[in-house]
């Protein structure tokens, strides 16, 4: 993957079960002597390997001085699997936003009550704007 171009799929890959993404996300936020990120997660040898090899290969984390620290890309990564963990927050209401829009009653097809709506159910400015601005793009 080093000299290939890393895809979505090698990246999502890369950070797909929850001991990758507890071990970059410890890495981002501690910057780990690598002695010290082998006794995280309960990973095995094999494990601890596989995976830092992973994100290594996707240009996800860089390692100086004996120490892994996260790229320019993987601070992106990083950054907005932190939003998409802040929407599942919002899961359910979202899940009843869409129900609300299946009834397609009148009122809500008016984009004041739709954003109405959005405000009593979302309490994120971006995920408010990003909801309203999608409707307004897609009728």
């Amino acid at each position: 993957m080093a000299s290939e171009r890393v895809t979505l799929k090698d990246i999502l890959r890369s950070i797909a079960d929850d001991k990758s993404l507890l071990l970059i996300n410890t890495i981002a936020e501690l910057e780990q002597d690598s002695r010290r990120l082998k006794g995280i997660g309960q990973l095995t040898k094999k494990q601890y390997y596989s995976r830092l090899s992973n994100l290594l290969k996707c240009g996800l984390i860089t390692r100086r001085h004996r120490k892994y620290h996260l790229s320019s890309f993987g601070k992106v990564v990083c950054a907005f699997n932190l939003e998409i963990s802040n929407v599942l927050n919002y899961f359910w209401e979202l899940k009843a936003l869409d129900s609300i829009n299946e009834a397609n009653t009148k009122e809500i097809k008016e984009v004041d009550s739709y954003s109405k709506l959005i405000d009593s159910f979302i309490h994120d400015a971006k995920i408010k704007e990003f909801l309203v601005t999608s409707r307004s793009t897609s009728n």
